[in-house]
């Protein structure tokens, strides 16, 4: 929670904080700058983000939707160089986002980097960038794996998009269900119909009862970060006959709450 506090401070710092850099409309694109945004909107699949307007174009790289930049002395020259770059998606699953791979981006004098709400699925490099470059990465697709390499960054990366294959296997009479979430330091909790399991926080989890089961995995290395897997139904199983005590209770239901009008009524009082 403390250096979760500490990055906002710093946050606030670097979007009230520097009066003394301006954006510049005059001063000429640093071009292994312009090279970087290029490569960016490549790996990316440019063509189909929702922030896309004169990226590519003659215009200046000031004026590429989502660039911000500020005047910096090379020295006799003044260029202008990449300060900011914020591209962020739309939440939910939908077009628009950058995908992939985020390439290392040869940007010295990036402050903040918000590519918030995408699909990207994993880093190549941050040495590009500053060591204490800001980077938001919140509603994305990483794994743990990609995660820990961001230790001692400045970073959010809360919420992530990621959704975990389970895999099933057979083992004796029942199921073997596992799950694959990268990294070194995780921790597994296994959920059956919503609700926890006991002493079941491996990353495998053997299971003899029908049920909709799902995994939460969090990270003793990337904090306040939990990944979930998709949620398997399992239906293999040969269930006991109803309790009669269940049985009547559904009657009574049924009853007391003009069944016969229900909507999905279908197999209700009848005999299995």
């Amino acid at each position: 929670m403390k250096a979760n506090t500490l990055s906002l401070i710093w946050l606030l710092l670097v979007c009230c904080c520097y009066p003394h850099m301006k954006a510049s409309a005059q001063a000429p694109a640093r071009e292994a700058d312009s090279l970087a945004l290029v490569e960016l909107y490549t790996a990316m699949g440019g063509n189909s983000w929702l922030h896309r307007q004169n990226w590519l174009s003659a215009q200046a790289i000031h004026s590429w939707e989502g660039v911000m930049t500020v005047e910096v002395q090379d020295g006799d020259k003044t260029l202008s160089v990449v300060w900011r770059l914020i591209l962020r998606g739309l939440p939910g699953d939908g077009p628009g986002k950058l995908r992939g791979v985020l390439p290392d981006l040869n940007l010295p004098n990036l402050e903040l980097l918000d590519l918030r709400d995408n699909a990207i699925i994993d880093i190549a490099g941050l040495e590009g960038i500053p060591p204490d470059a800001f980077l938001m990465l919140s509603g994305n697709k990483l794994s743990f794996e990609v995660l820990e390499r961001l230790e001692g960054k400045r970073y959010l990366a809360l919420a992530q998009d990621t959704l975990l294959p389970l895999q099933r296997a057979q083992e004796g009479e029942g199921l073997r269900l596992s799950v694959i979430a990268g990294g070194s330091a995780n921790r597994y909790q296994w959920m059956r119909n919503d609700e926890i399991v006991a002493d079941a926080s491996s990353q495998s989890h053997f299971i003899e009862t029908n049920g909709r089961y799902s995994c939460i995995i969090e990270n003793e290395k990337v904090k306040n970060v939990s990944l979930n897997s998709e949620l398997l139904i399992i239906a293999d199983f040969d269930e006991p006959v109803a309790r009669e005590r269940d049985s009547l209770a559904l009657v009574l239901l049924y009853q007391d709450c003009n069944g016969p009008t229900w909507h999905r009524r279908k197999g209700w009082l009848t005999e299995l």
